[in-house]
Parts: C-alpha cells; structure tokens; sequence
C-alpha cells in the first residue's frame, strides 16, 4: 500500500470512516457525502501513485449516497497521465453514479471532438444524463453522432429507443459503411420492426 493511501485512510478514519485498503470501500455499499469529499479530495493523487488503487477507489463512487460535483472524475477522464483503457473506471462513475447535471459537458464530448476509445463508454450515459427531453430527442442527436461512432454500444442505445420513423435514416446509412456495420444496421432494423410498443423513455 502506497503513503498516500495510507493518508487517504487515516482522514477516512479521522471523519470516523474506517477501512482496510480502497478494496473494502469500493465494496461499501452506499458511501455518505462526508467520504465522497475525502476521496474526491484524495483521488488524483491516488491514481498518480497507483492507478490501479485509483482505477478501484473512483468505481466506489457508484456508490454515493447523495449527488456530488464530478469535477474532479472530468479532470480525470480528460487527463493525459491515464491511457484510454484505464479511463473505463472515471467514464463508468460518470455513466452511473449520482453526479450534479453533466449534460452540456456529455454532448460535448461527442459533438466538439474526434473519436476516442474512452468516449464509448459515456454513449451509454445519454439517456440518463445528456439532458434530452423524449427518445426522440435522443435519437436526433445519436444519428449525429453515428459517423464518429458507429459501434456496439451506440447500436445498443439506438435499438432501446429507435422507432420506425428512424428507419429511413438507417437505411440510408446501409450503402456508406462496411459490410459489418451494415449487418448492424440490418439487425437494428429488424429489432425496431418487430416492436409492438414505443420504447418507454428514459
């Protein structure tokens, strides 16, 4: 266990919160607003020692009780210290713990930059936290983004709340893209076709 791990316990257990290692926080199953802010405070440093102490201890925040500002997670998912694979565990806590409003920032993400291989795990985050209003309004901005993303995960978003008014556009795309992609598109087609109830939203 690295120093700054050990600091980072001996304040949790000062705040009257005591653990082991990061391993038996991740595990905590809800973490009160008075822990969020101590790792929060202390997780820079941690993935800057140890990443993959850091990876561990920035998923436990899945776990938050209460919302808290995710400044610190941006920081981290926009850094260049952590590789594109490291940043599932930042991109995750943004997907699914219970942030202040990220939306202007997740619609940037994809409107304002360049594919990166980080950036698929936030697509799943757009129903809940791009700030959109019906699924119609969602799929608007999936087809924006299909040509910088056309992967598993925007496909699985798409067939929950594509419709048939959607098809159109997917058939469009048909003859643009390679033979694999077009299999996708092929199979989402039939998912939305064989629907007999509008998607519920979000």
């Amino acid at each position: 266990m690295g120093q700054i791990q050990k600091e980072l316990l001996k304040e949790l257990e000062a705040a009257g919160f005591k653990y082991h290692d990061v391993n038996y926080i991740f595990k905590k199953k809800e973490l009160e607003p008075e822990e969020v802010a101590i790792i929060l405070r202390w997780l820079p440093d941690i993935y800057k020692e140890h990443i993959g102490a850091g990876d561990i201890l920035v998923r436990s925040l899945i776990s938050a009780r209460e919302p808290f500002d995710p400044t610190v997670i941006i920081n981290l998912f926009e850094s260049d210290f952590i590789n594109s694979s490291m940043k599932s565990g930042p991109g995750t806590v943004l997907v699914y713990a219970p942030t202040f409003d990220i939306s202007e920032w997740l619609r940037a993400q994809f409107l304002n930059h360049g594919y990166a291989f980080e950036r698929n795990m936030l697509l799943l985050g757009l129903p809940l936290k791009g700030g959109f209003k019906s699924a119609e309004d969602l799929t608007a901005f999936l087809k924006l983004i299909f040509e910088k993303y056309p992967m598993p995960i925007w496909f699985k978003v798409f067939s929950k709340y594509g419709s048939i008014d959607d098809i159109p556009f997917l058939q469009s795309k048909q003859d643009q893209v390679d033979k694999k992609i077009g299999k996708e598109i092929s199979k989402l087609i039939s998912a939305i076709e064989r629907r007999k109830k509008k998607p519920k939203f979000p």
